[in-house]
């Protein structure tokens, strides 16, 4: 009796373990979505990664203009090349990131301007 309850009892740990180890693995953080307008000299929505992380950019654009996005380091300044989702919606992958604070720079390839929302949303 004692050897079927250990038993039970070591399958229900490693249960456990391995449950939170997959759901570790597949939750994600959304930072947006926020709205944004081409050419108005503001950032274009926040968020934050971790060191290896990846990073999408999914936009709703309202203006059906060509539109591309990057991610600016607000530590260094540096930042990524812009990327072009699918017109006039999509999303764009940034992959192994720094770790830090970044803002996101929505331009638009069409005058006058663009507009739409923006989510980003990074994988732990």
């Amino acid at each position: 009796m004692f050897r079927k309850f250990m038993s039970i009892l070591i399958l229900s740990v490693v249960f456990f373990v391995v449950s939170i180890s997959f759901a570790s693995a597949v939750e994600a953080e959304n930072f947006g979505p926020y709205r944004f307008t081409t050419d108005d000299g503001r950032w274009d929505g926040k968020l934050y990664a971790r060191s290896g992380q990846t990073v999408y950019a999914k936009i709703d654009n309202w203006s059906y203009s060509r539109v591309s996005v990057r991610l600016c380091s607000s530590q260094s300044g540096n930042c990524t090349s812009f990327k072009t989702p699918t017109w006039p919606y999509g999303s764009v992958t940034f992959t192994n990131m720094a770790s830090g604070t970044y803002y996101g720079d929505v331009i638009s390839h069409n005058k006058p301007y663009a507009a739409g929302e923006i989510t980003f949303t990074v994988l732990h």
